[in-house]
């Protein structure tokens, strides 16, 4: 029990360290929103064939909002990250939801073997 809470704090931690080195501001919603559709989809790969009802859909009523604000959110997050570097989801601002979503599980993932 003890090695899967140092586990997932663990990744709590870099998941919250994954998205602030992509310049998304922790004050924004869709922070919070980014972090938790990433541990939604590290934990069942297949929801992110359905990010809007699997995804989107819990962190909504977790929240207590709506579908659409929780993309809006997330896209707004994602297009108002500022860190031009190399380590950077190269042109954040043309990417998807669902496309950067994907580039920060398999990041998290990497750094979690």
């Amino acid at each position: 029990m003890n090695q899967w809470k140092d586990r997932f704090g663990r990744m709590e931690m870099l998941i919250t360290e994954i998205v602030d080195q992509e310049g998304i501001n922790p004050s924004h919603k869709g922070f919070r929103y980014i972090h938790q559709a990433v541990k939604i989809i590290l934990m069942e790969q297949d929801r992110l064939d359905a990010l809007t009802k699997e995804v989107y859909g819990p962190i909504a009523e977790e929240n207590q909002t709506s579908i659409a604000c929780v993309e809006r959110a997330i896209r707004f997050a994602i297009k108002s990250g500022v860190h031009p570097d190399e380590n950077n989801l190269m042109m954040k601002k043309t990417l998807s939801n669902k496309v950067f979503i994907a580039r920060l599980v398999h990041k998290t993932q990497r750094n979690l073997c």
